[in-house]
C-alpha cells in the first residue's frame, strides 16, 4: 500500500485478470494499472490468521471475475499483521488473536489512506467504494471508513460485514467494532453469533442466516459424517459456521434471477412460523439496496465453491 511503509506485507492487490499491486501516492503506477475509474471499487479484507491467498477473498474475487462483473477488485493483504491462527494451544491462540486485534487500527488507517488516494486522484469517488470485510476484517473496514470520514467529512457508500468477529469487541474495551456510522450503508451477515461472530446488530441492515447461530447446515452434516473426529476443532471453536458468511455472500452474487430474499421479522422463531412483517422481503447480500433497515432472516443451504484455496 505504501512503498515507504515499514509494514512490508500490508499490501493492496488490484485484480481483474491478473494481480497488480498498487501503492499510495503512486500516481504513475495507478495510471499504468488496469484500474478503471468508470467502475465501482470493492475492497476485500480478510480476518485473523488469513491472507489474501485464502478462500476469502479469492473465492469471491473469482465469482466476480468469472461472471463478468465490471468492478475494480482490491484485496487487502494484512497477513503479516493478522498473525497465526493455526496453534491448538489456547494460550498461544489467544495471544496471537490479541496481537491481531491490536494491529487493526494500523490496517484500518492504511486502507483509509488508500481510499483517500484513489479519491484524490479521481480514480474513484466515495460513492463508488464498497468494503467487504470478513471477521476481524469487518472491523478493519469500520476503521477505514472512519478515517475517510475524518479526511473528507463524507462517507464511503457501503461496508458489508461478514460475521464480524465477536471476541474482544462485545464491550468495546479493547477492539473498536464496526458500526453503522462508518459508511452511508452498513449491512451485516451473521452466521456464528456468540462464538467467533459478534452478538451485536450494529448495521443498518442485519441478516441472520439459518438463525445466524452455529451450527450452520454444512457444519452439522460434516461433523456427523466424520463422526465428529475431524470436525471437533472447527465445531467447538465455531470456525466452520463463521466461515459460512463469505460462502453465503458469494451465493448472493451468483443469484440474480431471482435474487436471494430475506424477511423482516421479530426473530428467527417468528420467521420459521411465517409471522413476519407484510411486504417485508428485501434482497440479501451483494444486491441489497442501500437504505434497507432492520433485522432480516432467511434460510440457505451453502453451495460448494471452487475449493482450491487452502485457508
Amino acid at each position: 500500500m505504501s512503498k515507504s511503509s515499514p509494514w512490508k506485507n500490508l499490501r493492496a492487490i488490484c485484480t481483474r485478470l491478473r494481480p497488480e499491486e498498487i501503492f499510495i501516492e503512486d500516481y504513475k503506477g495507478l495510471v499504468a494499472s488496469k484500474f478503471n475509474k468508470a467502475f465501482p471499487t470493492k475492497f476485500f479484507i480478510h480476518g485473523f490468521g488469513h491472507n489474501f491467498n485464502c478462500s476469502f477473498p479469492q473465492d469471491i474475487k473469482d465469482v466476480y471475475i468469472l461472471n463478468g462483473f465490471r468492478v475494480n477488485l482490491i484485496m487487502v493483504d494484512w497477513g503479516a499483521l493478522a498473525m497465526d491462527a493455526s496453534s491448538f494451544d489456547p494460550i498461544i491462540a489467544l495471544r496471537n488473536y490479541h496481537l491481531a486485534v491490536d494491529n487493526i487500527p494500523i490496517v484500518g488507517r492504511r486502507v483509509g489512506r488508500m481510499i483517500n488516494f484513489l479519491n484524490q486522484a479521481r480514480a474513484t469517488t466515495l460513492n463508488k467504494v464498497h468494503i467487504v470485510g470478513f471477521s476481524l476484517g469487518a472491523h478493519v473496514a469500520g476503521l477505514a471508513g472512519e478515517h475517510v470520514y475524518r479526511s473528507w467529512l463524507d462517507k464511503i457508500l457501503r461496508i458489508t460485514g461478514l460475521d464480524p468477529a465477536g471476541p474482544f469487541f462485545q464491550t468495546g474495551d479493547i477492539g473498536r467494532p464496526l458500526t453503522q456510522n462508518d459508511a452511508k450503508f452498513v449491512d451485516i451477515i451473521h452466521t456464528d453469533i456468540g462464538q467467533m461472530g459478534t452478538v451485536k446488530s450494529d448495521g443498518h441492515a442485519n441478516f441472520f442466516v439459518n438463525s445466524g447461530r452455529p451450527m450452520q447446515p454444512t457444519c452439522a452434516e460434516s461433523a456427523l459424517r466424520s463422526g465428529f473426529t475431524e470436525m471437533i476443532p472447527q465445531v467447538l471453536s465455531g470456525t466452520c459456521s463463521h466461515n459460512m458468511a463469505p460462502v453465503y455472500y458469494a451465493m448472493s452474487i451468483l443469484h440474480t434471477s431471482p435474487f436471494i430474499e430475506a424477511k423482516r421479522c421479530f426473530g428467527y422463531i417468528s420467521y420459521e412460523a411465517g409471522l413476519c412483517f407484510l411486504r417485508s422481503s428485501v434482497t440479501f447480500g451483494e444486491f441489497c439496496m442501500p437504505g434497507t433497515e432492520g433485522d432480516f432472516y432467511l434460510d440457505l443451504e451453502p453451495m460448494q465453491l471452487r475449493g482450491k484455496y487452502t485457508c
